[in-house]
C-alpha cells in the first residue's frame, strides 16, 4: 500500500531490504540461486563502474586514467552541470573516444533552457548517456526533448508502478533504470521488467552506493530476466575483500552462481567453513 501513495522513498527502501532478504532466504532454503527461482539461467551480465565526484577535473582525469589502465571500458562520472562539459572535454582530449563515459548530473540543472545549452554542447563529446539531468526529475515532457539530443537514463527514483508507466509512455528516457534496493526489492523489479518487455524499452540497473555488493547481487538476479541487452552498475572496488562470492567478477561483466543471492559477508561465515572451496575468481 505504501508504494501506491506518494513517492515513498524511505518506506520503499525499507521494503526493498526486507524483500531482498526474503528472496535470499528462500533461495537458500530451496537450494537454488534466485535467478533459478525466477525460471532463468545465470549468465554473464555486462558491467560498468561508477566513480565518486572529485574536487577538481585534474583529480577526475587521474582517477579515470587509473581505471582505464585496469581494463574498465565503461565509466560513469558524477558532475555538477556547471563542470560537466569541461570534464568531458578533458577526458576526450586525454583518453579519446574509446572508453564509454556516462555523466550523472544528480538532478542538478534548474531549467530546461540551461539543460538544452548543456546537452547541445556536450553532445560532441559523445556521452553514452546523461543521467538524471533535471532538478525537476518528473518533468517528463522536458526530459523527452532533451532525450532527442543526448540519450538520458533515469528511473531509480520512481517509486510506483504507475509513475514508471508514465515515464515510459512519455519517452522520457532511452535507458530506464531499476534499483532493487530503492524501488521495493526483487518482487517490484520483476514487475517493472515485465512492463519494460511490454513496451520494448531498454533497461539499466542502478547501484545505490551505500548498499554495496549485496544490492548489486540482487540487481544481477533480476537482470538476467530482461528481454534485451542491459548494463549493471557497480563500484570499482574488489568485493572479495569483504564477501565470499560463488561466481565471477571481470572488468566488463559479472555473474553470481551461489544459493540465494550468491554472496555472503565474510564476517558471517563460520570459521570451520572459511577454507571450503568455492568457484570464486576475478579476472583482470
Amino acid at each position: 500500500k505504501i508504494l501506491e501513495t506518494g513517492k515513498g522513498a524511505v518506506s520503499s527502501g525499507v521494503i526493498s531490504g526486507i524483500d531482498i532478504a526474503l528472496w535470499d532466504l528462500m533461495g537458500k532454503k530451496l537450494g537454488r540461486p534466485i535467478y533459478k527461482l525466477l525460471g532463468y539461467s545465470g549468465k554473464d551480465t555486462p558491467r560498468y563502474i561508477a566513480l565518486s565526484r572529485y574536487g577538481n577535473i585534474d583529480s577526475l582525469r587521474k582517477a579515470v586514467g587509473i581505471f582505464i589502465e585496469r581494463g574498465f571500458k565503461i565509466i560513469k562520472i558524477h558532475e555538477h552541470y556547471n563542470r560537466a562539459i569541461d570534464a568531458m572535454k578533458e577526458l576526450r582530449d586525454i583518453y579519446g573516444y574509446s572508453p564509454k563515459i556516462i555523466v550523472d548530473l544528480s538532478s542538478s540543472i534548474p531549467s530546461l533552457e540551461k539543460a538544452k545549452e548543456l546537452f547541445n554542447s556536450i553532445s560532441k563529446y559523445e556521452p553514452m548517456w546523461i543521467e538524471e539531468p533535471l532538478r525537476q526529475s518528473d518533468n517528463y515532457k522536458a526530459l523527452n526533448k532533451l532525450n532527442e539530443i543526448v540519450p538520458i537514463a533515469g528511473g531509480e527514483n520512481i517509486f510506483t508502478i504507475n509513475e514508471f508507466k508514465r515515464a515510459i509512455e512519455s519517452e522520457a528516457y532511452t535507458y530506464f533504470q531499476i534499483d532493487t534496493t530503492k524501488i521495493g526489492g526483487i518482487t517490484e523489479a520483476i514487475k517493472r521488467i515485465n512492463i519494460a518487455k511490454l513496451y520494448n524499452v531498454s533497461l539499466s540497473y542502478h547501484h545505490r552506493p551505500d548498499n554495496g555488493w549485496i544490492g548489486i547481487s540482487a540487481n544481477y538476479h533480476v537482470s538476467v530476466t530482461a528481454h534485451d541487452s542491459f548494463l549493471l552498475e557497480t563500484p570499482p572496488d574488489d568485493p572479495f575483500r569483504y564477501f565470499r562470492i560463488e561466481g565471477k567478477i571481470g572488468t566488463d561483466y559479472l555473474q553470481f552462481k551461489g544459493l540465494g543471492l550468491g554472496i555472503q559477508p565474510k564476517e558471517d561465515i563460520p570459521k570451520e567453513e572459511e577454507d571450503q572451496d568455492f568457484v570464486v575468481y576475478q579476472e583482470p
